[in-house]
Parts: structure tokens; sequence; C-alpha cells
């Protein structure tokens, strides 16, 4: 038997995020949606949870108002700014294809870092950003990617090796150790330490110390030199066999000074033996 009551559609009042911003706080209202908690909860954001108002709350900030605008949409279908937010929505959608995390770009014949703050852009005022045209910029682009700063993609040229020293966490093939071997050889890498959070007993331990052995053997041969888990003050890269977590990726750079993270992705079948 057909239903014979109307379907009436909730108001985007109640299934719609809304945003006000009253006596110098951003306060937000959303319906429950387990995905937005468990990916808002991951994010570094200012944002508390007040049970009894049934609500987030966080000082007024453009970055509390950005993490809202960006994060949002993703899990509602409407998002309702006060009036009092509307001029600054307004001018967010005027740069919302524009950059938001520190990145190298080219205006004319300069080179400048978009997105800095003063405190990075003092930290990296060592760096010569016009080597970035010439011979020198994959070491370059390593030295900026040690402040978290990378390259636009119209500066990457197509370009692995580029690609490869711009980015502090790196995923590579193990088909292509042999290119990430000399890359890091050309941005003057000498120490490397293999991670690997999974235990080394295994089905497939002796697949597991074929690819061990081959990283090792390759990296030496561009005289890179393998050590142990430890703190090391020099530059050091950590290169992972498999995934790393949020926590052991922290762990890593404050533990061993790493200046850069691999994770290497092993592409060939699995050998049963």
């Amino acid at each position: 038997m057909p239903w014979r009551s109307t379907v009436v559609e909730s108001s985007p009042e109640f299934t719609g995020a809304r945003v006000d911003c009253i006596d110098g706080m951003l306060n937000l209202r959303v319906p429950f949606n387990k995905k937005f908690i468990a990916d808002f909860k991951t994010k570094e954001n200012p944002f508390v949870w007040y049970k009894e108002e049934k609500m987030y709350k966080a000082k007024f900030s453009t970055g509390a108002l950005k993490l809202l605008y960006n994060q949002l949409p993703k899990h509602f279908k409407s998002v309702i700014y006060s009036p009092a937010l509307h001029s600054l929505i307004e001018e967010v959608e005027k740069y919302k294809n524009l950059i938001w995390e520190p990145t190298v770009v080219k205006v004319g014949n300069n080179y400048i870092i978009a997105g800095a703050n003063e405190h990075l852009l003092k930290a990296v005022e060592h760096i010569d950003l016009s080597d970035l045209n010439n011979e020198n910029d994959i070491q370059t682009a390593f030295e900026l990617s040690r402040y978290q700063v990378k390259l636009s993609p119209s500066l990457l040229k197509e370009r692995k090796d580029l690609e490869f020293a711009s980015n502090f966490y790196a995923e590579v093939d193990i088909e292509d150790i042999d290119l990430v071997a000399k890359w890091l050889n050309t941005i003057k890498i000498k120490k490397f330490t293999i991670f690997n959070r999974k235990a080394r007993q295994s089905k497939h331990q002796k697949q597991y110390d074929s690819l061990y052995n081959e990283i090792v053997d390759k990296f030496s041969n561009q005289d890179i030199e393998k050590i142990q888990n430890e703190p090391d003050q020099e530059a050091t890269v950590l290169v992972s066999l498999t995934s790393l977590s949020k926590k052991t990726y922290l762990y890593s750079i404050l533990s061993n000074h790493t200046s850069k993270i691999i994770k290497i992705n092993n592409s060939r079948p699995i050998e049963i033996s």
C-alpha cells in the first residue's frame, strides 16, 4: 500500500550549517553528521564544543573563518552565514582560488612566497629564490621544503626531480629508487634511516628483506649512509616501506631532525613462497 502522506523536505535551517558572529566569537551550529565530526576533530582548529548550547565556538579570527569556509561545504548542502559575516565572505570569494599555504609563485620576473607570514619570511631570508631559475633549482626547492614552502605547479616544469625536492613528504615507487638515490645525492643528503611500523616477521619477509636491501644498496652507491633510528643532528632522510600515521610522522620529525620523509610504494607483485 503506497504512502498517502506528502513528504516535506526539511528546511535548510535544520539540515545545513549556520555560522554567527556574536561578541567577538564565531558560533557554529550543525546537524548531527558523523563524517563532519570525525573530520573536524582531526583538524588543528580553535573550535570547542559547548554541550549545553549545542554549538561549536571559537574566538573570531580570519583563520577560524577560513577553516569553516573550506570545511563546511564538504559536509553540508547549505551554509548560512549571519549578515555580519557577509562582507568578509564576499572578500573570501574573490580569492578562493588563490593560495592559502606558503607557496613560491613567479610574478613577472620575480619570485615571491605567497601565503607567508613575517616569521616564515624571516626564517627563509637566507634563501635566494632567483636560484629557481638556474641549475641550483633542485637544491633551492629542497631547502624551501624544509620550511614547508612548496613551488606552484607552474614552476615544476613537469620535472619529477623538482617535484620530489619541493615536497617535504614525498611518495615514490620502488621502481624509481635509482632516480630517488640520485636526486638525494644532488640535494646533498648524506644520511638516511629506514622506518617500518609493521613487525619484520611476516609471510612476506623474504620480499621485504629484498626491498630493504635494494634501497640500502642503491643509496649507498650514491654515498648516502644508512644510520639507525636514532636522533641525528645532520640532514637525514626518513624512508618508510609502509604508510606513516600522523603521530608517527610528527614523532619522526622531532626525534630524527628529519629533512625529508619518503614513502616508498611497492608496485611489484607479491611473491608467494
